[in-house]
């Protein structure tokens, strides 16, 4: 769903239901286990504003929240990570009309998360706070 209530102003949400299992295999006992690493509900919020107009024009804010919901760590569906919140934020500036300097902030929190997992003994932690500055350009 997205909204545009005020010039400059656009508003994103997003949900998704994932009912993700395995419903065929050669190995009957995975059948009816939960895929690993698709968490069931998911969900994002996300805002934007640029100035269009005035002295400051150019200058764009932007964030986002991040909702994973709790999933299958493995094949088996023998073990869950955990759902986890993650908040991102960014600030943009037009230097001209095909050239953009971006400094962004993700996980903000510096939430402790798991990305994904393979098995019990490999799991993947999510970044921590991470910023970036980044120039970019289209022709």
């Amino acid at each position: 769903m997205e909204a545009r209530p005020l010039d400059g102003l656009s508003l994103y949400a997003g949900y998704a239901y994932t009912d993700a299992s395995t419903t065929e295999d050669t190995n009957a006992t995975l059948v009816g286990k939960r895929i690993r690493n698709i968490p069931a509900h998911s969900l994002i919020l996300r805002g934007d504003y640029a100035i269009e107009h005035g002295p400051l024009a150019g200058l764009g804010f932007g964030g986002s929240a991040t909702r994973t919901g709790a999933r299958a760590g493995d094949i088996d569906d023998s073990f869950a990570l955990p759902g986890y919140w993650r908040v991102d934020g960014q600030a943009s500036y037009a230097i001209t009309k095909t050239v953009r300097v971006t400094a962004s902030i993700e996980n903000l929190t510096d939430e402790r998360y798991y990305s994904h997992a393979f098995s019990p003994f490999e799991v993947w932690p999510g970044a921590p706070l991470t910023w970036r500055i980044s120039l970019s350009t289209r022709f």
